[in-house]
């Protein structure tokens, strides 16, 4: 799932970038993070599924969207430094790699076609 996103990096970034990442499960119904955050890091969903709902909560509540396998969450976020546009919610048990901001950052600084490859696999999807 990560190389297919990063397909790109010569294995020596890719190593790298692994290197950063931290597992995470989130069990159904569990929330990965809330509208209005700040984005401090970016995930991966490696098996599951998420929805994304803006207005969580809310008699405003409504689905913006769902995340697969392979896609990310959060990068947008991240990137521009915005507040996180929607809660993230887990529709089934998901696992997910998160990369922190100070490691993206610090990743990046040393290797720029980082930043490259997640904009490219961005319009992926």
């Amino acid at each position: 799932m990560i190389g297919r996103l990063f397909d790109q990096l010569n294995p020596e970034v890719l190593d790298d970038l692994i290197l950063k990442l931290d597992w995470l499960d989130l069990g159904r119904g569990e929330i990965l993070c809330h509208q209005g955050e700040d984005g401090d890091s970016l995930y991966i969903l490696i098996t599951g599924r998420l929805r994304a709902i803006v207005g969580f909560g809310s008699n405003q509540e409504r689905e913006v969207g769902e995340i697969s396998p392979g896609e990310t969450v959060g990068e947008m976020a991240m990137i521009t430094g915005e507040p996180r546009t929607a809660t993230i919610v887990a529709l089934r048990d998901s696992c997910l790699v998160r990369l922190l901001k100070s490691d993206f950052d610090a990743l990046i600084k040393r290797h720029p076609e980082v930043l490259l490859a997640l904009s490219g696999a961005l319009w992926l999807y």
